[in-house]
C-alpha cells in the first residue's frame, strides 16, 4: 500500500508537519478499513491489524476538526464555547517499580463465585460462561476458567472516555450534582460506564449498548475531595450489586458485536462469514422471509361495523402502512435491502423524472404543463390547482390585472400596494387610487375581498377600471349614515346637500346604464312601475337602492366578456 509507505515517509523525515500526517491518516481511514490492514502482513494478521487501529486513531482527529466547523456553522453561540482538556494522569510505567502489595488485592474466581453465592463447580462454571446450545465447550472446566481470569489482568490500566470526564470534574472540583447534563462520546457508552455515570451524578449519555469489558476500570486518584471520593465509592459499591444482579438473572445474554477499541470485550468481536454458497443462499431466504413475514404483521384489516360495507371508509381497504411509506418513498428501502444482501431487486421500478435543464426550458417557455402531462402529473395538478396550468401558460406581460388584484388582496394589506409597482398599478386600475380617502379605500377593498371571495377571478372587462364599482362604496356611507346619531343642524344641512349632489350622480348613472340592459324590458317596466307608484321623498333612494342591485350583477356580468391585457 503506498499510501502506508508514504505516511510512514512523512513520520519519519518530517516528523514536526503534524497537519499533514494527521491529513494521510484521514485519507486513508476513508479509503481502508482496519482489516483491509491486515493485508500488509498475512503471516501476522494483528501486525497489519495494530497498524490500521493506529492509522484511524489519528484519522479521528481530522474527523474532530470537520465536527467542530460543522458545529460553527449551525450553532448559534458557538464564539462562546470554551473547550478544555480532560487531563488524565499518564498511566503508563515509566520505569520498573518494586511490586507493591494493593491495599484492596483482586479477587479470585473462587471469591467472586463465593461473592455471587454460587457454588465453585465444573458445572456452575459451564452454565455461567457458555450457552445452553454451546455444545462445543460442554467440557469446559473451572480450570479453563481460572486460566482465562489470570490473562485478563492487564499491564496497563485502560479508562474509557467517559471515566476520564467524571474523574476530571472531581479533580476540578466541581461538584456533580452541579455541572452539566450530558457526557457523551462518538460511540454509545458501555453498560458498566452508563450505571456508574447513572450513579454518580445526574447525568444523561447518548445511550447504552450493553456490552460489558473486561479491562474495565476506574485508575487510582489523588488529592480529590473527601465528597468527590464518597461519591464515586458510593457508586462502585452499587454497581457491584447491580452486576451481580445482571450475572444471575441473565446467563445467557444474546451474542453482541464489539463497538469499543479500549479493553478487551465481553463478547467475540470477529463473526466469521461462510464461504459455502449452500449456506449463504439460506441466510439470505431466511433473511427476506423474516421481512415478508414482519410486512405482512402490518396487513390492513377491516374494521368491524355495524354499518353496511358501503359506507365504510375506503381508506380501511388501502395499503399497508409499510407498503405504502416504501411506495412514496419510491421503494428506496426495499432496494437499498436486496442490494445488502448481494441479490438483484425485481421490485417497481422507479417513476419517470424530468432532468432539470427539460424542466427550466420549459418553464422559461411557458410550456410547464405539458411536462407535467408528460410525467402523469397533469390530472392531479389540474384537481388540485385548476387555475395553475392557465397561470402557468401566460407570459408576464400578458397576465390581466385582475391576477395582481388577487396578489393585492392576498397580502392581506390595504397601503401594501405602495412598494409593488406592478400590484399597485392593478389597484389603480380597479378603483383603489390615490384619489380615494384611507375609508372609501378600505371599503373598496373589503368589497373586492369579499366578491372574489365567492369565485374564481376570470378576465376583467375594461369597465371595472373606470371606477362604477364605487356605487358599493357610497351605498354603504349611506345605509351607515342611517343608524348613526343625529347630527347638528348645520352639519345635517351640509351632509344633506352632498348626499344630494351624490344622489344626483348616481341617478344619471342609472340612467346611462338603462341604455346598457336594453334587452331586460321586464326588469325596465317594473322600474317604470316603481317610479309612478313611490312617492316622491323616496324617489332618490330607490334608484339608488336599484343601482345598488344591478352593480354587483353587471360585474359579475361583465366579468365573463372579453380580456383586457
Amino acid at each position: 500500500m503506498g499510501e502506508i509507505r508514504r505516511l510512514l515517509s512523512t513520520i519519519t523525515n518530517d516528523p514536526q508537519d503534524l497537519s499533514g500526517i494527521v491529513l494521510q491518516a484521514y485519507d486513508l481511514k476513508k479509503s481502508y478499513s482496519v482489516l483491509d490492514f491486515e493485508n500488509i502482513h498475512p503471516a501476522k494478521l494483528s501486525i497489519g491489524r495494530n497498524i490500521g487501529q493506529a492509522v484511524h486513531c489519528l484519522g479521528r482527529l481530522h474527523v474532530a476538526f470537520l465536527t467542530l466547523i460543522r458545529a460553527a456553522r449551525r450553532v448559534s453561540g458557538f464564539e462562546n464555547l470554551h473547550i478544555g482538556w480532560a487531563e488524565l494522569p499518564s498511566l503508563a510505567k515509566t520505569k520498573t517499580r518494586p511490586r507493591r502489595n494493593s491495599a484492596i488485592p483482586p479477587w479470585t474466581v473462587a471469591q467472586t463465585f463465593k461473592s455471587l453465592g454460587l457454588e465453585y463447580t465444573d458445572e456452575q462454571a459451564r452454565r455461567l460462561m457458555c450457552p445452553e446450545e454451546d455444545t462445543v465447550h460442554q467440557s469446559f472446566t473451572r480450570m479453563e476458567l481460572v486460566n482465562r481470569f489470570n490473562k485478563l489482568k492487564p499491564a496497563s490500566n485502560q479508562v474509557h472516555a467517559e471515566i476520564q470526564l467524571v474523574l476530571d470534574l472531581a479533580r476540578r472540583r466541581i461538584r456533580f450534582s452541579t455541572p452539566f447534563s450530558y457526557i457523551g462520546c462518538s460511540k454509545l457508552s458501555c453498560l458498566l460506564c452508563t450505571e456508574f455515570i447513572a450513579l454518580v451524578g445526574p447525568f444523561s449519555t447518548r445511550g447504552c449498548h450493553g456490552k460489558v469489558y473486561y479491562l474495565w476500570t476506574i485508575p487510582e486518584q489523588k488529592e480529590l475531595e473527601q465528597a468527590s471520593v464518597e461519591s464515586i465509592c458510593s457508586a462502585v459499591k452499587k454497581l457491584e450489586i447491580h452486576l451481580k444482579g445482571i450475572l444471575l438473572e441473565s446467563r445467557n445474554p444474546k451474542p453482541r458485536g464489539k463497538e469499543s477499541t479500549v479493553g478487551g470485550s465481553s463478547v467475540a468481536t470477529a463473526i466469521p462469514l461462510t464461504n459455502n454458497p449452500y449456506v449463504s443462499n439460506l441466510i439470505v431466504n431466511r433473511l427476506q422471509n423474516e421481512r415478508q413475514h414482519a410486512m405482512s404483521a402490518a396487513a390492513r384489516q377491516r374494521p368491524s361495523s355495524l354499518e353496511d360495507n358501503d359506507t365504510i371508509d375506503e381508506e380501511s381497504d388501502s395499503t399497508a402502512p409499510i407498503e405504502a411509506g416504501e411506495a412514496r418513498a419510491g421503494y428506496k428501502s426495499r432496494r437499498d435491502y436486496h442490494r445488502s444482501l448481494g441479490i438483484p431487486y425485481n421490485g417497481p421500478t422507479d417513476p419517470p423524472t424530468c432532468p432539470f435543464d427539460e424542466f427550466w426550458r420549459a418553464y422559461d417557455t411557458f410550456n410547464l404543463p405539458a411536462i407535467f402531462d408528460k410525467f402523469g402529473r397533469g390530472d392531479e395538478i389540474d384537481r388540485e390547482w385548476p387555475h395553475l396550468r392557465t397561470f402557468l401558460s401566460c407570459p408576464q406581460q400578458e397576465r390581466p390585472l385582475v391576477w395582481r388584484l388577487c396578489h393585492y388582496l392576498a397580502l392581506g394589506d390595504v397601503n401594501a400596494a405602495a412598494s409593488l409597482p406592478a400590484v399597485e398599478a392593478a389597484a389603480e386600475a380597479f378603483g383603489i387610487g390615490p384619489h380615494l380617502n384611507t375609508r372609501d379605500r378600505l371599503q373598496l377593498y373589503e368589497f373586492y375581498g369579499e366578491l372574489w371571495g365567492a369565485a374564481d377571478p376570470p378576465t376583467p372587462p375594461g369597465s371595472l377600471g373606470n371606477g362604477r364599482v364605487q356605487n358599493r362604496v357610497r351605498w354603504r356611507k349611506v345605509t351607515e349614515a342611517l343608524h348613526q346619531a343625529p347630527l347638528p343642524a348645520a352639519e345635517a344641512k351640509k351632509q344633506k346637500l352632498e348626499e344630494g349632489k351624490e344622489l344626483e350622480e348616481e341617478e344619471e348613472t342609472a340612467k346611462g346604464e338603462k341604455k346598457e340592459v336594453e334587452g331586460k324590458k321586464d326588469e325596465d317596466k317594473v322600474g317604470v312601475e316603481d317610479k309612478k307608484e313611490g312617492k316622491a321623498g323616496n324617489l332618490s333612494m330607490l334608484e339608488v337602492a336599484r343601482s345598488l342591485v344591478r352593480a354587483p350583477w353587471s360585474l359579475l356580468r361583465s366579468l365573463t366578456g372579453s380580456s383586457r391585457g
